[in-house]
């Protein structure tokens, strides 16, 4: 879970809250067990490969254009 946690994004302090537990109790853990500290590592290295991979397009002129809908209420009926 602490792997995937990590995957996903979160950072320590939310990790800890998702465990239950107060974030000094969580670096502690980190410091006395080398799974836990590997398992967040691990997680944490996809996401910045991910992070960097990104900027790396952006710098290099990557562009895309973003297509959204929207559905909005008519203003006049109330109705979608």
């Amino acid at each position: 879970m602490l792997e995937g946690w990590a995957r996903d994004g979160l950072i320590d302090e939310q990790i800890a809250e998702n465990m239950g537990i107060v974030p000094s109790t969580l670096y502690r853990w980190k410091n006395e067990h080398e799974e836990i500290s590997e398992a967040l590592k691990k997680g944490k290295e996809v996401v910045d490969r991910q992070v960097e991979n990104a900027l790396l397009k952006r710098a290099l002129g990557y562009s895309y254009e973003e297509v959204t809908k929207e559905i909005c209420e008519n203003p006049e009926t109330g109705n979608l």
